[in-house]
């Protein structure tokens, strides 16, 4: 990036997409005004310059498709556009990648779109808490990089965000049953990571297809066609019903109870017709016997 750009800093606007820029963005000045930072596909080198996180108006920041290593900055979360409900200036359009398609914001949309994309790049360490602090954004783009650790649960407060896309890292964990909170997501993603559990249920979330799970072998669910043991629900996700549990209870003891009822009555049936069927002293005796009750009882009355 040449060293002039710092004369320009009330920049809106700088797209350098698509050529064979390279070096590193450690001495990158800080852009008061700038919208939108687009150095996607590029041979950009380094860690992601902290000088981001002074740049308070960003809407679009556009780093895929470069060598870019390291840590993601926590210090994102100062942005005010990405934070706080802000309607940036509007300016010239600009073409943004987001749910696996590139589209072109100008006039009101863009005023209101905001997104992230750090995909295809060479990124580690775990995704920083903060970046659920985020609660204006409406797209995020991690996916193709080396990003270990756990899906933070803060991520529930994205309550704007439309497209997430963690796919192909190396994430562990659970997926926070938080996430589903999210209403406004139509495209999401944590295929090809080391993800386990059972993927949270409700009828929104379980609108993703399997195309959204796979890769994670130790995930479980309807979508993956694969049931939950121990710990996990049987039914791939889905809370287990009291009523049904309570119904198959109550079936169970009263086929126990009339089963018991039926075993002592043949016990008590047949080890007094069994004896009176082989032996004929014992008929005798039998009918001497309540005979003599008979006519004893007659005398009594």
């Amino acid at each position: 990036m040449p060293a002039c750009l710092s004369n320009s800093l009330s920049l809106k606007l700088i797209d350098v997409r698509h050529n064979q820029l390279s070096g590193t963005l450690s001495y990158l000045p800080v852009f008061m005004q700038l919208g939108a930072l687009l150095l996607g596909a590029n041979q950009f080198r380094g860690h992601l310059p902290n000088q981001l996180c002074q740049m308070q108006m960003l809407q679009f920041l556009d780093f895929s498709k470069n060598k870019f290593s390291g840590n993601i900055p926590s210090c994102l979360n100062n942005n005010s556009v990405w934070r706080k409900k802000f309607q940036a200036n509007s300016w010239v359009p600009v073409d943004f990648t987001t749910k696996g398609n590139s589209y072109s914001y100008q006039g009101i949309p863009l005023t209101l779109m905001t997104g992230i994309d750090f995909s295809v790049n060479r990124l580690a360490g775990a995704i920083p808490y903060e970046i659920g602090e985020l609660s204006e954004l409406h797209s995020l783009n991690l996916s193709q990089n080396l990003l270990t650790g756990h899906i933070p649960t803060s991520f529930k407060n994205l309550t704007n965000l439309e497209s997430m896309d963690l796919s192909h890292n190396s994430l562990t964990g659970q997926i926070p049953p938080e996430i589903v909170q999210i209403n406004t997501l139509s495209t999401f993603s944590v295929a090809f990571n080391n993800l386990s559990g059972r993927i949270p249920y409700n009828e929104h979330f379980s609108t993703f297809s399997e195309s959204s799970f796979e890769g994670n072998q130790k995930l479980c669910a309807e979508q993956l066609q694969r049931k939950c043991s121990g710990n996990n629900n049987e039914d791939g996700g889905r809370k287990e019903n009291p009523n049904e549990r309570t119904e198959d209870s109550v079936l169970h003891n009263h086929l126990l109870f009339y089963s018991l009822v039926f075993i002592s009555y043949a016990v008590g049936f047949w080890s007094v017709i069994a004896p009176l069927c082989i032996s004929s002293n014992w008929r005798r005796k039998y009918f001497a016997t309540v005979d003599g009750w008979i006519e004893y009882l007659s005398g009594k009355l």
